[in-house]
């Protein structure tokens, strides 16, 4: 009766934590929040705000479907460690030995020699194009079919192992899954992890998304306080990549399962029997596996700043500390009062006087319209998953489990969330102009000498896509298709040889989903010229931070390029390949935060053992994932 009474007054203080969430929900401008609570097994609590489909006015639920971003790839290391099981893959091999066709051009060794280990720890040495897969407004621009082409295409780290977060490198392993198992990973994931845990309101495919009436849509609120609805196309069993790394929908209630279910396989595998916990009581069979080795296993430690110092790692898709931590709000886009000069987050870690050492595993996923935070507590067999839909001033999900988090462990001194809100967002709100907006009109050089139109047009190839730049007559401007005939971006005059498809305002930023290109060059593409002054190809810095990717001219007229998703001609294709063979492998490893998971905007026209090659001293990786 006393553990009753001791839940019943715990819900209490949870149910009295609304007003806050609602006050998250309208600070950080999303249009709404759903979270759920596992406590000893139990699901103590649920909450949700705001609206998933403002024109039809529904609100969520604990079974709405929310975008996952990143949080797809805690699928991915699942699926490997059934089949790490079934003795079909073993985590210290070289992936390359199941997939032929993964050969790095930059760094050959990369690909003779990663295993599953180094690359969904994230320390492979792969780089991380987002922008390159997924493009404005929510479109996919790269194919499955030419995934492979990108990821050997891309720049990758060429000197000693460190740490980078990398979508592409999940998306690898779930090729790896579907060749391995002989069956799409969707198929894979929904047979062997959604239908036995009963995750029956998890979407992995077209269908399931269009065929549900209980889907959050993301949004974004415009400065006038308006609202847009963005749309994007990453949930699709025929683009596997994507859909690993950042593709799937879920609810509240499905992940609170699967984050049980993790931890009871967790512990079973520790203890020899399962625990006994009340959220599985419909699971007659648990099909995880390995999860002591994903959790606890290999790892690469993620070095921080704050005071407290408590171990930090980067296991297998979960990153590992434990209270008091900054790394509790690891992978946030709540960075700004983090890494500004005085580290003014750290003066809001919760916990701080260290009466409780709570150890935690998480992970986060940001993306177009969305920001989500899943949080375990193995010790009380407690979860705490919040998912929003949208993502504008500020990380509403991270806030909002951190208020949770301080309530269900009842940590002191109560630190006052809302007031460190208040600076994030407000810094987050002004960045756009002040720091993205400025240095792009900073490098800007109008007077530069213009050559002809003509000169750049053409098909352009890297990085498994191709970029026409075609010529508008009527209207003397040009603008880039990118790999797709419904996106096409306007391009604008930036310096000689530099045209620029950068939003110039907040609102068209937010309403294209752009906010990957959160640095000024993200969205200019710099032509290059041969010995003999004619345009051969163009260069595009797709991350701060990261070294230009080469996109090789490959044709003049681009309406040679055929198809609505840039399939170039065989020749053309053969000519690629050729020329990226000899090229050499030259490109250094960008040193940059991992992004979230994908966006885009202005001017879319119509239509094993703990590591010995630790890398203490590389930055932290805050700012956006797909990813």
């Amino acid at each position: 009766m006393g553990e009753n009474n001791k839940f019943v007054d715990l819900h209490a203080r949870l149910r009295d934590l609304g007003p806050e969430v609602d006050n998250i929900r309208r600070c950080c401008r999303v249009s709404s929040i759903s979270l759920g609570i596992v406590h000893q097994g139990r699901c103590l609590y649920t909450y949700n705000t705001g609206y998933s489909d403002r024109k039809r006015e529904l609100q969520p639920d604990a079974d709405t479907l929310y975008m996952l971003c990143s949080i797809s790839k805690l699928f991915v290391v699942a699926c490997v460690g059934i089949l790490v099981d079934e003795g079909k893959l073993d985590w210290n091999r070289p992936v390359s030995e199941f997939l032929p066709s993964f050969k790095t051009v930059n760094n050959p060794n990369i690909s003779k020699s990663a295993t599953f280990v180094d690359i969904l720890r994230h320390t492979a040495g792969l780089s991380n194009p987002v922008v390159s897969i997924l493009g404005p407004h929510g479109k996919v621009l790269l194919h499955e079919k030419d995934f492979m082409e990108a990821v050997n295409d891309a720049p990758a780290n060429t000197g000693d192992w460190t740490w980078e977060y990398s979508n592409i490198g999940y998306g690898i392993v779930a090729m790896v899954i579907q060749h391995v198992s002989g069956m799409r990973y969707s198929q894979f994931l929904k047979f062997r992890i959604l239908e036995p845990l009963g995750m029956h309101n998890t979407a992995v495919k077209e269908e399931e998304v269009k065929g549900s009436s209980n889907v959050a849509f993301p949004y974004a609120q415009l400065e006038n306080d308006e609202w847009e609805k963005l749309d994007y196309e990453w949930t699709s069993e025929n683009n596997t990549p994507v859909l690993a790394a950042f593709g799937m929908r879920s609810s509240v209630n499905d992940l609170l399962i699967f984050c049980a279910a993790t931890m009871a396989a967790e512990h079973a595998e520790r203890k020899g029997t399962p625990p006994n916990l009340d959220i599985l009581r419909n699971v007659t069979s648990n099909p995880l596996r390995n999860m002591v080795g994903i959790r606890n296993g290999a790892y690469w430690t993620r070095p921080h700043d704050d005071n407290f110092q408590t171990t930090s790692q980067f296991h297998l898709g979960w990153m590992r500390a434990a209270i008091p931590s900054c790394q509790l709000t690891w992978g946030s886009w709540n960075e700004l009062t983090l890494f500004d000069e005085d580290h003014t987050a750290f003066n809001y870690i919760l916990g701080q006087d260290g009466h409780q050492s709570i150890g935690f595993l998480k992970h986060t996923g940001l993306g177009i319209g969305s920001s989500l935070s899943v949080n375990t507590f193995p010790s009380t067999s407690s979860a705490i998953v919040v998912l929003c839909n949208g993502l504008n001033v500020g990380d509403a999900a991270d806030f909002a489990a951190q208020v949770y988090i301080q309530e269900l462990f009842d940590l002191k001194p109560r630190q006052d969330i809302a007031s460190l809100m208040s600076l994030e967002t407000d810094r987050r709100r002004r960045e756009f102009y002040d720091k993205i907006m400025r240095e792009w009109l900073e490098h800007r050089r109008i007077n530069d000498p213009r050559s002809p139109p003509e000169d750049y047009t053409g098909n352009y190839r890297g990085l498994g896509i191709t970029i026409s730049i075609c010529h508008d007559e009527h209207r003397c401007s040009l603008y880039a298709k990118l790999n797709r005939d419904d996106v096409s971006l306007l391009l604008e005059f930036y310096s000689q040889d530099q045209y620029s498809y950068m939003p110039t305002t907040r609102n068209d930023w937010l309403r294209g989903g752009w906010l990957d290109w959160d640095y000024f060059s993200v969205g200019i593409l710099e032509f290059t010229r041969d010995a003999d002054g004619k345009i051969d190809g163009l260069n595009w810095q797709w991350e701060e931070g990261s070294q230009s990717s080469k996109f090789r001219k490959i044709s003049d007229n681009p309406a040679l390029r055929t198809g609505s998703a840039a399939d170039i001609t065989k020749s053309q294709a053969t000519s690629d390949a050729s020329q990226r063979n000899g090229q050499n492998g030259d490109a250094q490893q960008s040193h940059s935060k991992p992004k979230g998971d994908g966006f885009s905007g202005r001017g879319l026209l119509e239509g094993a053992e703990n590591s010995n090659r630790e890398n203490n001293g590389f930055p932290l990786p805050w700012g956006l994932p797909g990813s």
